[in-house]
């Protein structure tokens, strides 16, 4: 029934313009899901282990940066291209306007459907030292193998448990595990949940609550642990 409620609001939001997006009242609707424990964030201690592993410059640490530092799907990793670079004047919250550069596409979940979701995410500066050292000039797609072909969508999850394993990382951390990261990382940082659901691509505010109460919980947690500290 959610599901169907969705397909008309969408109809009312994206084509109709009937309703605008933050006036979605099936945002709010939360779906009783078991927890999955598959694909956990990577924690800190075992992203510097990959980075340790992968130097800057090889497909094995742009893959990773691209995971983290976009939150998108495998898809939309292996499909990504340099022509979605763009370079864009923003005007800040002071009101002065500055350039930055942002990946801009769409997700290639639901795309046949109605299109896909239009992402705009900014560049990072970690996610831009990665990409610094790449060959720009052939363009087609930001990730290639080693003979400078694209990698198919399929084969990221095999290559992303390979790289792992290179690195002595447990069996478990994967592709989608760094997506969960940067939602993770975006809660830990104050982001409000309505710009880390844009930021993710997400269709409602089911996954991004579990983000933000997570987040709280160790907050909380961190609080309480330096108070009971010796001084």
């Amino acid at each position: 029934m959610l599901v169907a409620v969705k397909k008309l609001l969408w109809v009312a939001i994206e084509v109709e313009k009937w309703i605008k997006p933050q006036d979605d009242p099936s945002l709010s609707i939360r779906v009783r899901i078991p927890k999955s424990t598959k694909n956990p964030a990577w924690p800190i201690a075992i992203r510097e282990k990959y980075e340790e592993r992968h130097p800057i410059g090889t497909p094995a640490r742009t893959c990773y940066a691209l995971g983290f530092w976009l939150g998108n799907r495998r898809g939309d990793i292996a499909d990504l291209e340099w022509d979605d670079l763009v370079t864009e004047e923003i005007e800040l919250f002071d009101g002065s306007l500055a350039l930055i550069e942002a990946f801009a596409f769409r997700q290639k979940k639901n795309r046949n459907r109605h299109g896909g979701r239009e992402m705009f995410i900014p560049v990072v500066d970690k996610l831009a030292a990665a990409l610094d050292p790449l060959d720009r000039s052939k363009g087609g797609t930001v990730l290639k193998n080693g003979y400078g072909n694209p990698f198919s969508e399929k084969s990221l999850t095999g290559m992303m448990q390979h790289w792992a394993r290179q690195a002595d990382i447990p069996d478990g951390y994967t592709l989608h595990g760094l997506r969960r990261t940067f939602g993770t990382y975006l809660a830990e940082c104050n982001i409000q949940a309505r710009a880390i659901m844009e930021a993710m691509g997400h269709s409602s505010m089911t996954v991004t609550d579990d983000y933000v109460r997570e987040a709280n919980k160790k907050k909380n947690c961190s609080r309480h642990c330096d108070g009971d500290q010796p001084a």
